[in-house]
């Protein structure tokens, strides 16, 4: 429940140019599906530029799709990186997108403009207030943006 408050507070506050509108350029499309506890859908490497997130939940429980990028600073490893507090985490991250969807059911998809770097795509959902995130039983992909 911490890390999704985190991210939370995140999307809050680092939302930012990071949107591309629909007349502003051609997205390529990423179709990202969420299964007990795994991302699918996401390739390895990313072409700088606009991106079009779908996200459908397969899974048997609530999940969503949050894509950060790690700053260029940073010397974590994305673990490090997702076992920080909040406020040492935002040194490290910058929001790039988020959605949700409930079992069986289709999110509505995000835009954004992918820069050169490294991200991460991961769920912090919980399946109860006492469980884990599904980030901690293995729900995260990481992925690179090249030129």
């Amino acid at each position: 429940m911490v890390k999704r408050v985190m991210i939370c507070a995140l999307v809050a506050v680092m939302a930012v140019p990071m949107f591309v509108s629909p007349a502003s350029a051609q997205a390529t499309r990423v179709d990202v599906r969420a299964v007990d506890y795994e991302l699918k859908g996401i390739p390895a490497e990313l072409k700088v530029g606009a991106h079009r997130f779908t996200f459908e939940n397969k899974g048997e429980n609530a999940h969503e799709l949050i894509v950060v990028r790690k700053r260029a600073t940073s010397d974590l490893s994305w673990e490090e990186i997702l076992s920080l507090s909040r406020r040492e985490a935002e040194k490290h991250i910058v929001f790039v997108g988020f959605t949700a969807a409930k079992p069986g059911q289709t999110a509505d998809p995000f835009r954004a403009y992918l820069k050169a770097g490294k991200y991460l795509a991961v769920c912090f959902e919980q399946d109860d207030r006492h469980s884990k995130p599904h980030a901690y039983k293995g729900m995260f992909r990481k992925f690179h943006v090249s030129k």
